[in-house]
């Protein structure tokens, strides 16, 4: 069984998060940041008809304070800074 394109997107959301998390490396940091920023990105071209990846969706943003699109919008805008200081 394949699982839904947008929570599969979710779950590489959620694998490079925990990765940043637990690295000591900042060069390694950094590469995943820019990853997770794209990601974040491409949530915008994603399929929302999908109930399930909704609502990872919404679960995995929750913990960023993240409700609505301007709010996405703006942890984008801010994480885009972050990356390329």
């Amino acid at each position: 069984m394949a699982l839904p394109e947008l929570v599969l997107h979710v779950q590489y959301l959620k694998k490079y998060t925990a990765s940043m998390v637990s690295t000591q490396d900042e060069s390694k940091k950094m590469v995943l940041e820019v990853i997770i920023l794209h990601l974040l990105k491409m949530i915008v071209d994603r399929d929302f008809s999908d109930e399930v990846g909704r609502r990872e969706l919404q679960l995995f943003l929750s913990k960023f304070k993240v409700v609505n699109a301007k709010e996405l919008f703006w942890l984008i805008l801010m994480l885009t800074k972050i990356a390329f200081r």
